[in-house]
């Protein structure tokens, strides 16, 4: 083989290897470059890491491999915990007053007249008025209803009750009420006694008809003084 001959197989071989490296090339994603891409790939790294770091704290090592890409970029969403649904909030007139007060917002923010504001502090006050007054129709209408249920459900929304138990001595709270008298008026508590007593401190003195004496009743008379005289028949 001459030296022609091997140069032209040289040459052959480089320009295949130029195709492949082309076909190589030309089957990767381009990638981006400058500033922009360099943010998007930190931005990207930072978030595999943060779910890296979550998956291997709940369920263990190697958890990465069965999660999908996908999963891993998900975006964190704070819940905003909303008000509880108020019915008397779906009465006509309240949503008309919404809408007007909506629109009375937006033209006094954007014109420069004080009318603007005035008719839309009148327009909101119009409708706190009405949702008060809805609200306390409502009200009276569930707490005189014959449906318990509904009853206790708006007395649970109107008191708002603690759902911690109470830790509290209950010896302590009731020696606090059972003082206030003492603390109020500055004086000393009687002392306790039984009410045997007082009828045992009482003299002997007195004779049987200022004396108090409760003497034995029959049954007829208990009878006829429970059951009314015209039930009473002989």
């Amino acid at each position: 083989m001459d030296t022609n001959d091997q140069e032209t197989q040289q040459e052959t071989g480089t320009t295949a290897n130029r195709r492949g490296n082309n076909m190589e090339s030309d089957d990767r994603k381009p990638e981006l470059t400058g500033t922009m891409g360099i943010e998007i790939r930190q931005s990207h790294q930072i978030a595999e890491i943060q779910m890296t770091n979550l998956c291997k704290s709940i369920i263990g090592k190697g958890c990465i491999s069965k999660i999908p890409l996908s999963f891993k970029r998900i975006r964190v969403t704070r819940p905003r915990v909303a008000r509880p649904p108020a019915p008397w909030m779906k009465c006509p007139n309240i949503k008309d007053l919404q809408k007007e007060r909506d629109t009375a917002r937006y033209e006094a923010h954007n014109t420069p007249f004080d009318t603007k504001w005035d008719y839309f502090r009148s327009v909101r006050n119009k409708l706190k008025a009405a949702i008060r007054t809805a609200r306390k129709a409502f009200i009276e209408v569930a707490l005189y209803s014959n449906k318990t249920s509904e009853a206790w459900k708006v007395i649970h929304r109107i008191l708002k009750p603690n759902p911690k138990p109470l830790r509290f001595n209950p010896d302590e709270l009731n020696g606090h009420f059972t003082s206030t008298a003492q603390r109020t008026l500055n004086v000393n508590a009687i002392p306790y006694f039984e009410p045997t007593e007082l009828i045992e401190n009482l003299s002997d003195d007195s004779d049987d008809h200022t004396r108090f004496h409760i003497s034995p009743a029959t049954r007829e008379e208990v009878f006829k003084a429970i059951v009314p005289r015209e039930l009473i028949r002989f």
